[in-house]
């Protein structure tokens, strides 16, 4: 019988990925939710631990490219994936413009 290669599990890797994803949902929520004031017009705590918040989450996105990429390369191209990706970015490009246009 062939052996087949046992994938392990790394948990601490897809805990800090979680985690980036967290930080970068707070920098969506930060820039768009209009929490971020300019410096001129701070004027309470609330803005400048905003602002704190916003430097210390700036890493997550390149955290977050580290970690897809280390994954990445030890994973084998097929033109399967890059048509099904293709497919998934057609279809919700469509229906998010589809949404806005209807709106």
């Amino acid at each position: 019988m062939a052996q087949e290669k046992v994938k392990v599990r790394q948990s601490n890797m897809e805990l800090l990925r979680i985690l980036a994803m967290l930080m970068i949902i707070t920098l969506h929520y930060l820039d768009k939710g209009n929490v971020l004031v300019p410096f001129g017009e701070m004027t309470t705590l609330n803005h400048y631990i905003a602002w704190i918040l916003e430097a210390f989450c700036y890493v997550a996105v390149n955290v977050y490219v580290l970690i897809s990429g280390y994954f990445l390369v030890q994973s084998k191209f097929t033109f399967k994936k890059l048509v099904v990706l293709w497919l998934q970015i057609l279809f919700y490009s469509w229906l998010i413009g589809g949404i806005y246009i209807l709106s």
